[in-house]
């Protein structure tokens, strides 16, 4: 996927497009060509993102909704890109509801973003925690079934996990 700061950048560059393009009630031209090149961004950057969170299992489903937002809202994005060389006429009414779905578009590009970058973190952590520890002294509870314990010339082998409690013996083989 691309990289959260990347996004982040993105998603930065994108409200100043926006802030410059709907500064009045007019979408010109040229102010277009700026306001398509964040939505072709956008469309890709959604794809990417759907794809990195299902593959971690995060759930996309207020961000699919702002993404679809920006599209259904009228006038749509499609609508407004549709002619490239013609000034789109926007009421205030419309400026605003385009603002309120890009605001919260790129909120939700930042929670989606934490939400992956928790899940991340907690997918690490657990497998480090899964890892094989290795005592080079008589281990004390946390140890699990095959840690490892170099006690003087022998390697011994955890065969029963304990969670809490003191070292057994008969714990390791």
């Amino acid at each position: 996927g691309t990289a959260a700061t990347t996004v982040l950048d993105n998603a930065a560059k994108g409200i100043a497009v926006y802030n410059d393009v709907m500064s009045d009630l007019k979408v010109t031209p040229v102010e277009k060509a700026a306001l398509n090149t964040e939505w072709v961004r956008i469309k890709a950057e959604y794809t990417s993102m759907v794809a990195h969170a299902a593959s971690l299992a995060v759930s996309t489903t207020t961000f699919t909704n702002a993404y679809n937002a920006l599209d259904t809202t009228t006038p749509t994005m499609t609508s407004i890109v549709g002619s490239m060389t013609t000034t789109t006429t926007l009421t205030a009414a419309q400026r605003g509801a385009l603002r309120t779905q890009f605001t919260n578009y790129y909120a939700q590009v930042s929670a989606l973003i934490k939400n992956i970058s928790d899940k991340v973190a907690a997918v690490a952590k657990a497998q480090a925690d899964a890892k094989a520890k290795t005592f080079t002294t008589q281990p004390a509870p946390p140890y699990t079934t095959g840690d490892l314990w170099k006690d003087g010339t022998t390697i011994r082998v955890c065969t029963v996990s304990r969670a809490s409690g003191s070292y057994t013996a008969a714990d390791w083989t």
